[in-house]
């Protein structure tokens, strides 16, 4: 079953040359551009089950950001900075001269730093348990943890370590395709991958939290009851200092919302990004503010 939607997901498969760096791109759709950016140490696969469906209401487009994935690892030095300049190039190298960001874990971060430092090129900002790294016991204590696994996976690259390192992402580890081990695996033992991955393992800060309430950008915040890193109430106190924006929280998912429960996930972006609100609760959602 997997197997089919990773490869309906393939088909869309292109690469831009972004300020030089080759970047893997998946792009379907057409209107207003919604770049999706995966967590940190992950790939565009991340958005496998998302890119048809919200394909059907805009022209999405889901990269491996700088040094992950498919795409270029150039030797420089990997910080929100060069992340937010490469995510720029790639912008004036697909024509998006402004666009919706969709970031999941450090994708938020990057989506947070971007739109603090660019404003013009955001139009919204949806953080998915991520762009709110915090000093809370909760995130410090699921960080070590993912370096760990990380460390593990990269120094010993296997498809054993590698399922650790992803089942961290899960509510139900259960539920993890092979496929998407084998894709992380094959990464993750590319040399220049095991060079880079040194140089961005425990970035963290960049003083993020004081700049949300700052941006001038709607925001939706979806997030979990089992998040590993930054606490759903940390989320929510950001949200509640965000005058109009959202704040979803989703039970039976962890890190990755938008592989366990795609159907809720795509739906509430979709309403979110297109000004539809409709208010039916789905039986998952533990809580909505909307």
């Amino acid at each position: 079953m997997f197997a089919r939607e990773l490869e309906a997901f393939m088909k869309y498969e292109k690469y831009y040359d972004a300020g030089g760096v080759r970047t893997r791109c998946f792009e379907k759709g057409q209107g207003d551009a919604v770049i999706l950016l995966h967590g940190g140490g992950g790939h565009a696969e991340t958005w496998v089950r998302n890119l048809l469906p919200l394909s059907e209401h805009f022209r999405v487009l889901a990269i491996d950001y700088l040094g992950h994935g498919f795409t270029d690892k150039p030797a420089v030095t990997y910080d929100m900075e060069a992340f937010s300049r490469h995510l720029l190039d790639f912008m004036d190298a697909a024509g998006v001269e402004s666009g919706h960001l969709v970031g999941e874990s450090q994708g938020g971060q990057i989506s947070v730093y971007t739109s603090h430092h660019h404003p013009e090129r955001v139009r919204k900002l949806g953080l998915i348990v991520g762009g709110i790294p915090s000093n809370e016991h909760g995130y410090t204590t699921g960080m070590n943890q993912l370096d760990a696994l990380t460390k593990d996976a990269v120094g010993n690259p296997t498809k054993e370590t590698i399922r650790k390192r992803m089942e961290w992402l899960f509510h139900d580890p259960a539920t993890l395709p092979d496929e998407l081990v084998d894709i992380r695996l094959k990464i993750y033992t590319h040399p220049e991958y095991r060079e880079r991955v040194q140089g961005f393992i425990r970035m963290r800060g960049y003083d993020l939290i004081p700049k949300i309430p700052k941006l001038r950008c709607p925001m939706l915040f979806f997030w979990t009851t089992h998040n590993p890193t930054c606490p759903w109430h940390v989320a929510e106190k950001v949200h509640q200092s965000v005058p109009g924006s959202r704040f979803v929280l989703l039970d039976k998912a962890a890190h990755w919302p938008q592989f366990e429960q795609p159907a809720e996930f795509n739906r509430v972006l979709t309403e979110f990004l297109s000004h539809h609100e409709d208010e039916i609760l789905i039986d998952t959602y533990r809580r909505r503010y909307w």
